[in-house]
């Protein structure tokens, strides 16, 4: 518990300075490009000043409202809410024969696996979410181990053997266990906050993109500061991506080690998940292609982006 709340108070601290870094720049941004480009007269740095400073304060409300209708939907629906944002098929007894990716046996031995995992690190036992994607990876999701699911892409069911899929569904409950979905739920109302102005600003850029050069004219000076807005939410929001992620790395480094070595614990076999992790890294990737996948990517075994170097 004490290391729980040693997680919430790194992620909340991490998340204010991102947003005061994120304000900061927004306040010069606009502040700059009015000045340099529509500035005209002789208050104008007073206005400049004026249009930032609002700019800015409404640019930190919509942020700090984003991260917490998030976090409060994600809260509600629990793992089901993240499973059924990446796609996921609930696998049941009643169903399972509408799954065509995945055998029936193997689905059968998954669900084994589970129940398996379930006594061993004495969780209840979480529904399982199948993923059709041909990566291999899984992730853990939920506010409680009592709402919590495990969802498991095709393709980790497919290439893994029985005991490397018992490695990787091992890893998943230590998360569970451990408190982490908790966290990891948090964070991903955090990152829905820092990048909301991204799709914002796209937005807007896309609106005023598709008019003519006579429809700025008719808006004159607003249409211009407009644009300006557009352009700096927009490259805000590229900023609040790469903070998430720094922020993603910073908070669940540790938590990924202390789940490996869990997945050792409850199976008692180190075989098991180092083997599925060096599948993963010979060729047969993590990549998860559901539009939803950047937003939880921090929940994922392996990393769901394509591999690049710049990963």
């Amino acid at each position: 518990l004490r290391a729980v709340s040693n997680q919430y108070l790194a992620l909340g601290m991490l998340n204010g300075l991102a947003i005061v870094a994120l304000a900061i720049i927004a306040f010069v941004a606009v502040y700059m490009g009015y000045i340099l480009f529509l500035g005209d007269g002789y208050n104008v740095e007073e206005e400049a000043f004026s249009i930032a400073l609002t700019f800015t304060i409404v640019f930190v409300i919509i942020l700090l409202l984003a991260t917490w209708i998030k976090i409060s939907q994600l809260r509600r629906g629990g793992g089901p809410q993240v499973a059924k944002e990446l796609g996921g098929i609930l696998l049941e007894e009643g169903n399972l024969d509408k799954v065509e990716s995945v055998s029936q046996h193997k689905i059968k031995v998954l669900m084994n696996i589970n129940k398996e995992m379930a006594l061993a690190s004495g969780v209840p036992v979480p529904n399982l979410y199948l993923i059709e994607d041909e990566g291999i990876n899984a992730f853990a999701a939920g506010y409680s181990p009592l709402n919590s699911v495990i969802g498991v892409t095709s393709g980790a069911i497919n290439a893994l053997t029985r005991e490397e899929l018992q490695g990787v569904i091992a890893h998943e409950y230590s998360h569970i266990l451990n408190g982490d979905v908790k966290i990891n739920l948090r964070f991903a109302g955090i990152v829905f906050g820092l990048t909301v102005i991204y799709y914002i600003g796209e937005f807007l850029l896309r609106f005023f993109g598709r008019g003519s050069r006579r429809r700025y004219n008719k808006k004159g000076g607003a249409g211009g500061i407009i644009i300006i807005i557009a352009i700096a939410l927009f490259v805000i929001g590229l900023l609040g991506r790469v903070l998430a992620n720094i922020i993603g790395s910073l908070v669940s480094k540790q938590r990924e080690f202390l789940a490996d070595a869990s997945a050792v614990q409850f199976t008692r076999n180190p075989n098991g998940i180092a083997n599925a992790l060096n599948k993963i890294r010979s060729g047969f990737g993590s990549e998860v292609t559901s539009a939803s996948s950047s937003k939880f990517s921090h929940m994922f075994f392996g990393i769901p982006a394509k591999s690049s170097g710049f990963s």
